[in-house]
């Protein structure tokens, strides 16, 4: 059966300027996310209520066609609650349903302005009429996955909190020779070239230990073929912390000998210089070549400096504002790479670069193996959802654990 005939949708409306009192919560799609704090205001009349039970979907704007749970609260005016009848539909079921339909309601929406759900395609939506308690089965076990989704959730963004503060206690006061954190109190700092860092550092320009440094070379686009040998590591490549993804670079049909100064060496260090300027990362070397794009900027040091230290202290945040300080221009933001080579730098002894980034290695490890377990899960979701819901897999409705 189609969505018409079974669901009717009630819009919200604004609060009333003449109403007195902060009383009720306003159910905007940030406070939903979870991005904003709540934001209270009049009860009145003409406000659309909410409960725990209800559906909601945002009706107006750039994210028009986001389904969310409801919450107790007045429902804002960009935004519709699904009516249906729940004693013959189960409230998650109608939830996932259209979680399920979300991308496609989002793709489809109309307005030259402000886009919004155009109804037709909403209520052209097919829905399986399962009884009732194959529904709450089907809930439970995607339920089940959700619940292992928001759990990993929680422990990514604890681990980054965790890996940010160590980051800035590591590149701040290092490891002393017992492996444990300095500390005001029982180590001697000194000022060196503006920067109190720990007697045993040096604070050098990077220009004092970089041997080379090169922008990437610049080739027409249309040597770009799925034939070419040479890929371009691009800006687009790389996450905001520098992580490459070697999967998305692109081949350019180039000859080696023209390019051949321009290749990545392993632990070349390399910073985007335009766009999104200050990403930096570390290249390691594929089974391919690959040389930098006209946007990066490549750096090779002596052996005094690990890459992977200038890395972290990059995306720390006194050493990101260091980069972002030098950027030059209006919208559009350009590093000179000279600049980059005249800022001053904590430099540990090598050793101690190595113990720091071990123990920051540690961490984002752990964090690259939740992001891929929350990956995993997500895409088991997915699977789940199209089965159960489309009826590719039947639910049994005796089903007691549906999920170990």
């Amino acid at each position: 059966m189609q969505v018409r005939e079974i669901i009717k949708v009630r819009k919200g409306k604004a609060p009333l300027e003449s109403a007195k009192g902060n009383e009720i919560i306003y159910l905007t799609p940030e406070y939903l996310r979870g991005n904003s704090a709540p934001n209270y205001v009049a009860y009145s009349n003409n406000l659309v209520l909410v409960s725990d039970d209800d559906v909601l979907l945002l009706w107006d704007g750039s994210n028009a066609g986001e389904v969310f749970n409801g919450k107790v609260g007045a429902l804002a005016s960009t935004m519709v609650k699904l009516l249906f009848d729940a004693k013959r539909y189960h409230k998650d079921f109608i939830y996932y349903h259209f979680k399920y339909h979300e991308a496609y309601i989002r793709a489809q929406t109309n307005g030259s302005g402000i886009p919004h759900v155009d109804k037709e395609i909403l209520n052209g939506i097919q829905l399986l009429p399962f009884n009732y308690d194959v529904q709450k089965n089907l809930c439970e076990i995607l339920a089940s996955v959700d619940s292992c989704i928001i759990q990993t959730r929680s422990v990514i963004k604890k681990q980054e909190r965790i890996k940010m503060g160590m980051m800035l206690d590591l590149l701040t006061y290092g490891i002393d020779e017992s492996g444990q954190l300095r500390s005001f109190e029982k180590h001697k700092f000194n000022f060196k070239n503006g920067i109190n860092v720990p007697v045993e550092w040096d604070v050098d320009t990077i220009d004092s230990r970089c041997l080379q440094s090169a922008f990437g070379p610049r080739f027409p686009g249309t040597l770009y073929s799925l034939s070419g040998t040479i890929g371009t590591l691009r800006t687009t490549d790389l996450d905001l912390e520098g992580n490459i993804d070697y999967s998305t670079i692109p081949f350019a049909a180039l000859n080696p000998n023209d390019f051949s100064k321009h290749l990545l060496l392993e632990n070349d260090l390399l910073i985007t210089r335009s766009g999104t300027v200050g990403l930096v990362s570390v290249f390691k070397k594929q089974h391919f070549e690959i040389i930098p794009g006209a946007f990066l900027i490549r750096f090779r040091f002596n052996e005094t400096i690990l890459p992977e230290f200038l890395r972290y202290y990059f995306i720390t945040e006194p050493g990101k504002r260091k980069l972002l300080d030098i950027a030059e221009g209006g919208v559009q933001k350009n590093i000179r790479g000279s600049a980059i080579l005249k800022l001053n730098i904590p430099i540990p002894p090598k050793e101690e670069q190595q113990m720091i980034v071990n123990r920051l290695d540690e961490i984002e490890n752990c964090l690259k193996q939740n992001h891929l377990s929350l990956a995993k899960l997500q895409s088991l979701k997915s699977g789940l959802m199209q089965h159960l819901l489309t009826g590719e897999v039947k639910v049994p409705e005796s089903i007691t654990n549906p999920v170990n």
